[in-house]
């Protein structure tokens, strides 16, 4: 089975290390969490993903606010609709 968990944040999401735990205690082998950066993300939220990554053996996504408006480029219509600052970004 895959799962996925996705987040936006303002904050670097540490909880996610709990969550990484909990899974692997009851035998999730298959997870990704997607991280959706704001504009008031940390930068260091880019380096905890990275390090979670490497520490939990899950996959971990993280889209910084960068990263969106690029891809958003191709769907102006769709970028008006989810502006910053807002749960719908996910």
């Amino acid at each position: 089975m895959n799962i996925a968990l996705i987040t936006t944040t303002i904050h670097v999401p540490r909880l996610l290390t709990e969550y990484a735990a909990c899974a692997r205690q009851e035998g999730v082998q298959q997870l990704t969490f997607f991280v959706v950066g704001d504009k008031k993300t940390p930068e260091e939220t880019e380096a905890y993903c990275r390090n979670l990554e490497t520490t939990s053996g899950y996959r971990v996504v993280y889209l910084s606010p960068r990263e969106q408006d690029a891809y958003m480029e191709k769907f102006p219509k769709l970028r008006d609709m989810l502006p910053w600052n807002c749960i719908q970004r996910r």
